[in-house]
């Protein structure tokens, strides 16, 4: 079953997206990969049993917004990447991704491995 959850009044707290799924038929997988704030990649897998790949949409590096700094608890200013991808299994598209990195917190394999953008960040983050 597909889902397109799209919130138009920003960010959205565990709490409030679980009192969302309390009336409507997300079921547990789902609700589970919607909260992780783990290894998503090996979520997947798990669920799955398929290799999960990325399909990168757009990438660049940007400058940390005010709103974006205090969602992610950094300092606005600082130099991000910010990258949209699809998470795969074959050419099915599995979960929609926006992630927001700190480039001062990376070495610089990590930096250029998501430079590269073809492995998912868990992955990458695990193999390193």
């Amino acid at each position: 079953m597909s889902y397109n959850i799209s919130l138009s009044s920003g960010w959205m707290e565990g709490d409030q997206f679980l009192s969302l799924c309390s009336s409507t038929s997300i079921n547990t997988p789902t609700r589970m990969i919607l909260l992780s704030d783990g290894l998503l990649t090996r979520l997947l897998n798990a669920l799955l049993f398929l290799p999960i790949t990325l399909q990168k949409l757009r990438q660049e590096e940007a400058t940390l917004s005010d709103e974006m700094g205090e969602y992610i608890g950094t300092e606005e200013g600082q130099r991000v990447i910010d990258r949209d991808v699809w998470l795969m299994s074959g050419n099915e598209r599995l979960v929609y991704a926006n992630s927001i990195l700190p480039v001062t917190l990376m070495r610089d394999e990590i930096y250029n491995g998501i430079i590269r953008g073809d492995i998912p960040i868990g992955a990458l983050l695990t193999e390193q």
